[in-house]
């Protein structure tokens, strides 16, 4: 999947946390992300002169928009590596992220699992 197929896909699927993301749906959106946060703290920061620290009203917007499609691209990304969405919860601790991460860059699951159908298999994706 590229970047753009990635950013329209998540958006597309602004609230759906059924089904499986591959690892390049997820990262390219997780990039995507980190962008547009890089750019909104550049616009509060130099054209509204929001003092370094604070957070401006651009860069919550832009986390409000996002954090939807964000988080059900995390579950569908766990989904694909075979584990239930509510592992997300974890990354509420510290040490938590560890894991997270490592699932998050896995390889999924080959072939179909209780979450859907392979994302990487051609002959069972539709487009």
């Amino acid at each position: 999947m590229s970047f753009g197929q990635s950013i329209k896909t998540c958006f597309g699927k602004y609230i759906d946390w059924n089904g499986r993301a591959s690892r390049s749906e997820f990262w390219y959106f997780q990039l995507f992300l980190f962008i547009l946060y890089f750019i909104a703290g550049q616009i509060d920061s130099f054209v509204l002169g929001t003092e370094l620290g604070q957070i401006g009203t651009t860069y919550i917007i832009v986390i409000l928009g996002t954090m939807l499609p964000a988080l059900c691209a995390q579950i569908r990304r766990l989904h694909d590596v075979n584990r239930s969405g509510w592992w997300c919860l974890i990354s509420l601790t510290c040490i938590g992220i560890i894991p997270l991460l490592i699932w998050e860059a896995s390889p999924g699951a080959s072939g179909s699992n209780q979450y859907g159908d392979d994302p990487l298999d051609k002959s069972t994706t539709v487009e």
